[in-house]
């Protein structure tokens, strides 16, 4: 049985974990505004998103529309941290293809992480937290995520193979 492998020299992937954090964090906030301004126009609440995340490690149950100090600023602490996380990790794992597929990849990778932390970790550790997580609003703010990340990663500059001498 054969395993293909693909092997590029060092610098020539599409990003580097460095630069996954970085496009994981920049994609994490704007997941976090469209959240919040989704969350706002429909009437729940500016700061509920980032004060269920916040829940998740607090008793602040059920999530608090307005800001409110820990819950709002520890979830926004793990939102940030942990998409720049989940951005290294893309990066980490994506190979180089062509820049379509790269956004449609990244676009999958936002709806696993819904998936998982929706129906998966939160189900398992915090069932009161999952309702609020299984709305429209979190699965279009995670598609934004990867595509975030999936623009960026596709936007950069693709690095050039040195060339050999023959």
């Amino acid at each position: 049985m054969t395993v293909e492998q693909h092997q590029y020299p060092r610098g020539m992937e599409l990003l580097t974990p460095r630069q996954g954090l970085a496009a994981g964090a920049m994609a994490a906030a704007a997941m976090a505004g469209a959240l919040m301004a989704g969350s706002a126009l429909a009437g729940q609440g500016l700061w509920t998103p980032l004060n269920a995340i916040g829940g998740f490690f607090g008793r602040w149950q059920p999530p608090d529309a307005g800001f409110v100090l820990p819950a709002s600023l520890v979830g926004l602490a793990t939102h940030l941290i942990f998409g720049a996380l989940f951005g290294a990790l893309y990066a980490s794992a994506a190979e180089r293809m062509d820049r379509r597929s790269v956004v449609l990849v990244a676009l999958y990778y936002g709806f696993m992480l819904w998936f998982g932390a929706t129906f998966l970790v939160l189900s398992w550790l915090k069932p009161d937290l999952s309702d609020v997580f299984k709305s429209w609003l979190f699965l279009a703010g995670h598609l934004l995520y990867g595509l975030v990340l999936g623009s960026y990663a596709a936007t950069r500059p693709q690095p050039q193979r040195p060339v050999s001498p023959d």
